[in-house]
């Protein structure tokens, strides 16, 4: 696959399984992947940076959840993820949840003091798995 292409994917063991796809850094499947693991859940986890990647998974298969990095918010804007989603899925498949990954430390992010990176992980962490217990 081309650069434009690239996808990180990471196949987690667990109790429960869940198929999460994410748009954003590379990076930000190491904080998904780290929270599936911690708390003993199980997923099929694919993370890209590139729009045109996640259309291509979006009509492959089914999703339990779509999160979006809060830098491509401000890219393309919460609105706009919502409408990505919908004109991107396949009609066989339920729309996936959405969800917007606000997670720091990586890319533009890095800006940020250590210790807002870490409250702001730790929030999203709970939004994350309550999002996962609802399903």
């Amino acid at each position: 696959m081309g650069r434009e292409c690239y996808l990180e994917y990471k196949h987690l063991p667990g109790e429960r399984r869940f198929t999460l796809l994410g748009y954003g850094p590379v990076e930000m499947a190491d904080d998904l992947a780290d929270i599936v693991q911690r708390n003993h859940l199980g997923a099929d986890l694919y993370v890209s940076p590139h729009p045109e990647t996640v259309k291509m998974f979006l009509k492959l298969q089914p999703f339990n959840i779509y999160l979006y990095h809060i830098a491509m918010e401000k890219i393309i804007g919460e609105k706009t993820q919502q409408e990505f989603v919908e004109k991107t899925k396949e009609k066989e498949f339920p729309l996936p949840r959405i969800m917007k990954a606000e997670l720091l430390g990586y890319g533009v992010m890095t800006k940020y003091d250590q210790r807002i990176i870490s409250r702001y992980k730790l929030q999203f962490e709970m939004k994350f798995l309550n999002a996962l217990e609802e399903l």
